[in-house]
Order: structure tokens, then C-alpha cells, then sequence
């Protein structure tokens, strides 16, 4: 089954928002400062949307793999 467009974005943020608090725990347990932890989540969670959409557009241009019957769903 494939996920709707919804879903998949509540699924992708829900995974954002565990990925934050995990690197948020081990900030904080390595540097123990609040504010310096929350400046690394930001920044850092700047970058993975970043590096992800940089990743999806390159996959863009990468023929191999698709179905075309996948693509017009």
C-alpha cells in the first residue's frame, strides 16, 4: 500500500520532531547548556532539510528503478 500525500508528510514530521528530541538528549548529556543545545537542533535540522531536498532532486534525474505505473498514482 502506498501512503497518501498526508500521511506521508504527518509521517515525515512526526520522524523530524523524534530525530530532534534524540539529538536534543544527547546535546544536552554531552554539553549540558540549553541555549547551545538548542542552536545545534536548529541548525542541525536546517541542514537535514537541506541535504534532503538536495538528495530528492538528485534522485530526480535517476531513471533507473521507476514504475511508471507508481509515478501517475
Amino acid at each position: 500500500m502506498i501512503d497518501g500525500k498526508a500521511r506521508a508528510f504527518c509521517k515525515a514530521l512526526s520522524w523530524r520532531l523524534i530525530a530532534s528530541c534524540v539529538l536534543a538528549t544527547i546535546a544536552w548529556v554531552l554539553i549540558g547548556d540549553l541555549k547551545t543545545v538548542g542552536f545545534v537542533t536548529l541548525i542541525y535540522n536546517i541542514i537535514q532539510v537541506v541535504v534532503y531536498f538536495i538528495h530528492e532532486r538528485i534522485w530526480n534525474y535517476i531513471i533507473g528503478g521507476r514504475r511508471k505505473d507508481y509515478l501517475f498514482r
